[in-house]
């Protein structure tokens, strides 16, 4: 399967004049089937897992830059089970998987 991923929002937020948070979008799209799932996070210059130094906004001068900020293992593992198939589980829409025989039973 391949997928593209595009950073599609970074908003800084500024204090004193260099960034102390980034609001962060990346659009996940399945180049098979067309499936789309947008992921975003706020990450802050004194989080303990993806902190980063206080810089002037101009200092952020590549999107990889950005793009490390975000969790993509996290959603890297969510878009995969999102677009696998359930291995070994029968479609439950497929014809042969639907009773129309059942009957509603009359009694309450």
């Amino acid at each position: 399967m391949a997928v593209t991923k595009t950073l599609i929002e970074a908003i800084p937020t500024l204090s004193a004049g260099v960034v102390t948070n980034w609001n962060i979008g990346m659009l996940y799209v399945d180049d098979d089937t067309g499936y789309e799932m947008e992921y975003s996070t706020t990450a802050q210059w004194n989080d303990n897992t993806r902190s980063f130094g206080l810089s002037a906004e101009d200092a952020w001068t590549t999107q990889q830059q950005l793009i490390d900020l975000c969790p993509l293992d996290v959603w890297d593992d969510n878009f995969s089970i999102m677009t696998s198939p359930s291995a070994g589980l029968p479609d439950p829409y497929a014809d042969e998987n639907i009773d129309n025989s059942y009957v509603i039973p009359t009694q309450l």
